[in-house]
């Protein structure tokens, strides 16, 4: 089954860390890891997308960014990504991936969830809450 999850995002500092944090709170069974396209590599996690997690009760993560390579693609059972582009451009770079990419959304709604990188505390909530959502419905299909 899916048993080692990967998320992924662009930077690897934001969105792909905040929901590996929170699918790991809630299927601690599973192996779950995260990276970046481009991967912002050796940086910790964003600060305020951190403070987030905390706000939220959760522990902050020792978090160290870094970029997706082919291994991780085909160490990973499945592979979440924040952007339909995301997973167009993981597919094009290792096609033999496309069939485990799925988006953090595909439970709800489907959307892209967007980068708050740089942006204000309001759109870090507004994209913590969507990541909580998504995360908690793949929780409720991997169990």
């Amino acid at each position: 089954m899916f048993n080692r999850i990967l998320v992924l995002c662009d930077g690897n500092i934001c969105r792909s860390p905040t929901a590996e944090a929170l699918l790991k709170a809630q299927c601690p069974d599973k192996q779950i890891s995260s990276a970046g396209l481009v991967g912002l590599e050796g940086q910790g996690m964003e600060p305020t997308a951190q403070a987030m997690l905390e706000a939220d009760g959760q522990p902050a993560p020792s978090h160290v960014a870094r970029k997706l390579n082919r291994e991780m693609c085909a160490e990973a059972d499945l592979i979440l990504v924040m952007e339909k582009r995301q997973r167009d451009k993981l597919t094009q770079r290792y096609p033999e991936s496309s069939g485990k990419v799925f988006l953090l959304t595909q439970w709800n709604g489907q959307q892209d969830i967007p980068d708050p990188y740089r942006r204000s505390r309001e759109v870090f909530e507004q994209v913590y809450q969507r990541i909580a959502e998504a995360t908690t419905a793949w929780a409720s299909k991997l169990h």
